[in-house]
């Protein structure tokens, strides 16, 4: 069963009464164990150049000569005419055609929204967003300046459409703090963050828990930075060329890869401590100022965040009246499929919440 947490108010129980499916999750039997339904995903994940016929790919030239890509997913003739649309934060390093912003855009997009994917700056496996110059600002991890932007151009060509997120691990992180700085200001009218850490210190958890994976990942932003057109790391104050390696930090993993390789073109030095002031950095903002209804949905069998910061991610509904916890026994990392033939259960849920909100900011309850 789902332990859904939230504070009773009208709100609440009403879009609560439009999510059924909310507290009906059962993890397809096959890929009950955690390890395998991750594989299944990287292994889907693959398959993604196929659909690419799907999505027209928008570039948005940021202030500092940056790029940052929007996906627009367009399966059918109709769908630049639909009335709803729908950003999707995409994960650490993906784009529209990873598995799980997939399922969500085909989920979305058969329910009548118009679904956008926000690429991060060098970032996307199969359509990677290539960045057209060296002096450019590199992806973040925070990314709140991108995302906001992102928002912005997004209200200006869908004048007068409700436009609401889904936030998936990275990008779940970036609509978290979307919605919790801007507040009442904010242009999204509801969310639904999927499995964004609670803290800068996960990556230091998953070093430890997982270091073939945080390695694998560590990888993949490396790959990220290079499409960004970057050379070495730039040398910044009067930090070492390199920081010894110590005991707590794994060599090659996701810290030592934001102490060597991000952080310092972010302007930190190349230090330990200096990594973990950037990560402490694009933590994502507090949900005590959230002001629109915010689906919180997290499994306590994540294979990259652990139990312990899955338990505080619960309790984020006691800072806000707005946000609503939902915390499932089975699945793993962005993964939540159901049946025999495995259908994305995140989706629908979503979209029931979304929905569930929107009807409500419609008759004025959701303020």
């Amino acid at each position: 069963a789902t332990d859904i947490r939230f504070q009773d108010t009208e709100s609440n129980l009403r879009i609560l009464e439009q999510c059924p499916s909310l507290s009906t999750f059962k993890q397809t039997a096959w890929l009950r164990n955690a390890n395998l339904a991750f594989l299944a995903l990287l292994a889907w994940d693959a398959a993604g150049d196929r659909y690419r016929r799907l999505v027209r790919r928008e570039s948005l030239p940021t202030l500092d000569g940056g790029v940052i890509a929007l996906d627009w997913w367009e399966d059918g003739p109709d769908a630049a005419r639909w009335d709803k649309v729908l950003l999707v934060g995409s994960t650490f390093t993906g784009d529209a055609l990873a598995t799980a912003a997939r399922e969500v855009c085909q989920h979305f997009s058969a329910r009548g929204w118009r679904c956008v994917v926000m690429v991060k700056r060098g970032c996307g496996r199969t359509m990677p967003n290539a960045q057209p110059r060296s002096a450019a600002t590199p992806w973040c991890i925070g990314g709140h300046a991108d995302f906001e932007q992102a928002v912005d151009h997004i209200a200006r060509v869908c004048p007068g459409s409700p436009i609401c997120g889904v936030g998936l691990s990275t990008g779940g992180g970036q609509l978290r703090s979307y919605l919790n700085i801007l507040g009442e200001r904010s242009k999204l009218a509801a969310g639904v963050v999927v499995d964004a850490p609670h803290s800068s210190g996960a990556l230091l958890s998953m070093d430890r828990r997982l270091p073939f994976v945080a390695k694998a990942l560590a990888i993949a932003g490396h790959d990220a930075l290079q499409r960004c057109g970057l050379g070495p790391a730039p040398a910044v104050g009067d930090a070492p060329p390199a920081s010894a390696p110590t005991p707590e930090i794994l060599p090659g993993g996701l810290v030592s890869f934001v102490r060597d390789e991000l952080a310092p073109r972010h302007g930190y030095k190349q230090t330990d401590a200096d990594a973990l002031r950037y990560l402490r950095r694009c933590q994502p903002a507090d949900s005590a100022t959230c002001r629109r209804p915010t689906l919180e949905l997290l499994t306590l069998d994540d294979q990259l965040i652990s139990l312990e910061e899955a338990e505080q991610l619960r309790e984020y509904w006691r800072k806000s009246p707005f946000v609503v916890t939902a915390a499932t026994a089975q699945g793993t990392h962005v993964v939540r499929w159901e049946g025999l033939r495995p259908r994305c259960w995140i989706s629908r849920v979503a979209a029931e919440f979304l929905e569930a909100s929107l009807s409500g900011a419609a008759g004025g309850e959701a303020r």
